[in-house]
């Protein structure tokens, strides 16, 4: 039938622009009449583009029968409905939610299907992510979260450890129903999970992933984590800390505004909370939490395994490391097709 419509609107175009030269269907393609209001066509809304084709179509069908126009009418209102579709599909969601404590966790939401949940590591916003979000949403719902004191979320004081923030993604996955969720964590956001799994279990949970990140270590004898040069440095100048740091993050070239919009968004988080997080991460080891996972479980690692990734291998049941070569601390950014492939057929492997 959409067949046959579009063969009737074709000679509609056809038998119109005789002795005008314009291409069958051009008028189809055109967002406004007016060359001047066309430039403008690109921020025109659904409504209004609809509106528009609308009107171009009915003076075109004045001068055919009743049948025709309702044929005309019944196309427009099926382009239409495409339109909106993927409109909808293309739509990024800013979305939040509040803590038992009171803090707002700000949330980038795209897709439907099986939900999966990102969390990035210090510092670093949700949109570190876009990548994946992008990919993964064509056929799962995609939400990235902002940790608290990160990217767009409250700036608190309270709740500044893996244990805390754990607690903020028991939130994202209750209240946004994500259950059961493909969990994916990234530095930092690797002891964020243990200690998730540790408080809450795993039953929400659909798979886990776990992308270049410890969940505890062991410094020096007698070292103090305050004492440790890297939270001297940022404390000092927490600028240059942080330009230097986030270049550091990659293996592969980026251009200069990425990496002044990065920069910018790890500059959200107050340079004492940015402290106190490293620093509960050196104090608590979350090593012993990964025992409790008991999901499919994928590391993802840029580097060639060390025994700290042995360990995390033999400590959650089944799971496997996977390496990504040429590829910084911020491997699914330097190398998206590759991770988004290796995710892809771990999830693939892993359904039920």
């Amino acid at each position: 039938m959409l067949v046959f419509m579009g063969l009737f609107l074709i000679s509609i175009e056809v038998l119109m622009a005789r002795g005008r030269m314009i291409p069958p269907l051009r008028f189809l393609n055109r967002k406004i009449c007016d060359p001047h209001a066309a430039r403008q066509s690109e921020n025109l809304t659904i409504s209004d583009r609809v509106i528009q084709l609308s009107g171009n179509l009915g003076q075109r069908c004045l001068a055919f029968t009743q049948m025709k126009r309702a044929l005309c009418l019944l196309w427009l209102m099926t382009a239409a409905g495409r339109l909106a579709a993927q409109s909808t599909n293309e739509t990024v969601q800013n979305r939040s939610l509040t803590t038992t404590d009171g803090v707002r966790i700000h949330c980038i939401e795209k897709g439907t299907g099986p939900a999966m949940l990102f969390v990035p590591g210090w510092t670093m916003p949700a949109e570190i992510w876009e990548p994946q979000i992008m990919h993964f949403a064509k056929n799962h719902r995609v939400v990235a979260m902002d940790p608290r004191c990160q990217g767009r979320s409250s700036q608190t004081t309270n709740g500044l450890s893996a244990a805390g923030r754990g607690r903020d993604i028991q939130a994202v996955i209750d209240q946004f129903q994500l259950s059961p969720v493909i969990l994916v964590g990234w530095s930092m956001g690797v002891p964020e999970i243990a200690a998730y799994v540790d408080e809450f279990g795993s039953s929400a949970l659909a798979s886990v992933v776990l992308v270049d990140g410890v969940a505890g270590m062991q410094l020096p004898a007698g070292t103090a984590p305050e004492d440790l040069g890297m939270i001297k440095s940022l404390r000092k100048d927490r600028q240059q800390f942080t330009e230097k740091f986030v270049r550091g993050m990659y293996a592969q070239p980026h251009s200069e505004t990425y990496y002044k919009g990065i920069t910018a968004a790890s500059l959200r988080t107050p340079t004492e909370a940015a402290a106190a997080l490293m620093i509960s991460m050196c104090k608590i080891d979350q090593r012993p939490s990964l025992n409790k996972i008991d999901k499919p479980t994928l590391i993802v690692v840029s580097t060639i395994p060390k025994p700290t990734y042995s360990d995390m291998q033999t400590r959650i049941k089944g799971s496997r490391v996977e390496v990504i070569e040429k590829a910084g601390h911020a491997l699914f950014v330097d190398q998206p097709e590759k991770f988004n492939t290796l995710l892809e057929d771990f999830l693939k492997a892993n359904q039920k």
